[in-house]
């Protein structure tokens, strides 16, 4: 398995199959992204998000951008993660090869959204983040904002 950068060519050369893996390995009915989603450019997202396969099959990956934030100079900003439940080890190697490139850039913290239907996902961050900042409710789905100081990281 190898676990690389994610550039907006290898996501343009793989946009079908990183738009299936959403459907395949999301749990619910949750938002699934369309192609000019996946492909937005956001700053610094092609830099900070990782992609895993083995050959030429995408097992995974993780968007991550650059987010402006009040009273705060920036954070990483994680929007999505998927990965098949047979491979739990992948989460965490996309989000330290992400977050790995985001702490080299100077940012100190990471945020990211998740429902807690998301249940996998949401028990994955919830041991991996540092707590949690805010809860809101949206289309009666509970969302919690997780963060990670990155200065405790690697």
């Amino acid at each position: 398995m190898k676990v690389e950068k994610l550039t907006k060519y290898l996501a343009e050369k793989n946009i079908k199959q990183l738009l299936d893996l959403e459907v395949d390995y999301s749990e619910n009915d949750f938002e699934h992204w369309n192609e000019s989603q996946m492909l937005k450019d956001l700053p610094h997202k092609w830099e900070y998000s990782s992609i895993g396969y083995e050959g030429d099959t995408i097992l995974g990956y993780v968007m991550v951008s650059k987010k402006e934030v009040k009273n705060r100079n920036s954070c990483a900003f994680v929007h999505r993660i998927f990965v098949p439940s047979e491979r739990p080890s992948l989460l965490l190697l996309l989000m330290r090869a992400s977050l790995r490139r985001v702490k080299l850039d100077g940012i100190t913290q990471a945020r990211w959204n998740c429902a807690r239907e998301n249940s996998r996902v949401y028990n994955f961050y919830k041991r991996f983040s540092d707590g949690i900042l805010g809860e809101r409710t949206e289309n009666r789905l509970k969302y919690s904002l997780f963060y990670k100081d990155l200065s405790t990281l690697f």
